[in-house]
């Protein structure tokens, strides 16, 4: 997630934090350290769900820690070892990306929750084989909605996957487009309000190692608020390195999610 200038991009997807807990391995799926033609990574994407930007900024002042959610898939608990002999959950936080390891691809269901309290997401998705399967959340606590968007472990070379998705709750609605330059943008897709998304896959062009999708000259594909009477240049908004798999010969995906904006469509927080 970034806030204003500071980035973090999933080049190699991070490990939640969390600790051991004692849990019947009966009653566990434990993840594989390895990548199979059987098997899928998941990363949920949990942005934070203040309604305002300056909402957030207070919440996290007074206290900087957020509540941490088991995941379970199909009944049970997903765990991943430390490689110490210690198993631990899989687990998330708003305001952050997890992903712990490869499980078996496939449909199944999933529940995030805290032991012993109330689901905040129940839904069924599919972990696709051999690739990534992203789980992005949007709403509220008490009505979190989930959506799932796949992407794959290598691409064609001359391909990219492009992925916009409007994570914000405030009714600004934004465009993915594409740029011959800083000020020549074609929209890609119609508006996207908040929860709606954009992905496909684009010629890459000179995107094979990049680490944004806008190089200097303002060309490449972005994102921006609509433009308006009140604001008819939103400027334009880079996509950021998603995937890259270890040594893989050039990026898979990259990602533009934008949580809040100002007015004038400058990004405060994004993934």
């Amino acid at each position: 997630m970034r806030q204003r200038a500071l980035a973090l991009t999933l080049t190699l997807l991070g490990v939640s934090a969390c600790g051991t807990k004692d849990i019947d391995p009966q009653q566990s799926v434990v993840a594989t350290a390895q990548a199979g033609p059987d098997v899928g990574m998941l990363t949920v994407v949990f942005p934070p769900t203040d309604d305002t930007y300056a909402a957030e900024q207070a919440r996290v002042a007074a206290n900087p820690s957020s509540a941490s959610y088991d995941i379970w898939m199909d009944g049970q608990v997903m765990m991943a070892d430390d490689g110490d002999g210690h198993l631990s959950p899989f687990m998330v936080s708003s305001g952050g990306a997890s992903s712990r390891g490869y499980y078996q691809a496939g449909a199944h269901h999933f529940t995030i929750a805290v032991p012993g309290h109330a689901p905040i997401f129940d839904g069924d998705g599919e972990i696709v084989a051999g690739g990534i399967t992203n789980l992005f959340l949007f709403g509220t606590l008490d009505s979190l909605a989930g959506q799932f968007l796949d992407t794959p472990s290598s691409v064609e070379p001359d391909v990219v996957q492009v992925i916009v998705f409007n994570l914000m709750r405030s009714g600004q609605a934004i465009e993915p487009v594409q740029c011959t330059d800083a000020t020549t943008c074609m929209p890609l897709h119609e508006p996207l309000a908040g929860g709606q998304f954009f992905i496909s896959d684009l010629p890459a062009g000179d995107l094979a190692h990049a680490n944004s999708t806008l190089g200097d000259d303002g060309a490449g594909y972005g994102f921006r608020l609509v433009p308006s009477a009140s604001v008819p240049n939103p400027p334009v908004q880079p996509l950021r390195r998603w995937f890259a798999p270890p040594n893989a010969p050039q990026v898979v995906s990259f990602l533009g999610a934008p949580i809040y904006m100002s007015d004038q469509g400058e990004p405060q927080n994004e993934f």
